[in-house]
């Protein structure tokens, strides 16, 4: 009796004959990652993949949801709409002027068009900033699709 068949496996001293490999599975990687301002993450899908988000869109987020000066590889990129006072008289301009200046790379070159800033009470009491934009670079595909970026102030 060889070495290999019975005790050690089917091949010469247990070796495994080759296998038929296994058909390659082409991947398809978002092309930029949905972030989610309520979790500070990056929203995952049902099928356990990363939700893809237009990168304009992305950058619209990030720009808005990501306090200024808190990332130290981009200190421009945020926004200062968290020291907003609620409840001044001037809590609609002061939010309007933080979004501009958030969004205001964006809006100079121009890759969206601002369509309105509005200020309403949260549910727990606090101060949200719904902007609604229409990124230019998908109107020539979907004109009227309007898009609206909630931010907690």
């Amino acid at each position: 009796m060889p070495l290999g068949f019975y005790p050690l496996g089917f091949g010469p001293l247990g070796a495994v004959p080759p296998s038929t490999p296994a058909v390659p599975v082409r991947a398809t990687y978002p092309r930029s990652l949905w972030f989610d301002g309520a979790t500070r993450d990056y929203t995952i899908g049902a099928d356990g993949r990363y939700l893809d988000l237009h990168p304009v869109d992305q950058r619209v987020a990030l720009a808005l949801l990501v306090a200024l000066g808190s990332i130290t590889l981009a200190p421009a990129l945020g926004s200062t709409i968290t020291s907003v006072a609620p409840g001044a008289p001037t809590t609609l301009a002061a939010a309007t002027a933080a979004v501009r200046r958030a969004l205001r790379d964006l809006l100079a070159e121009p890759a969206i068009v601002l369509r309105s800033v509005v200020v309403e009470t949260s549910a727990h009491g606090r101060l949200e900033a719904a902007v609604t934009y229409v990124n230019l670079a998908r109107a020539a595909t979907d004109p009227a699709r309007l898009q609206t970026a909630r931010a907690a102030l």
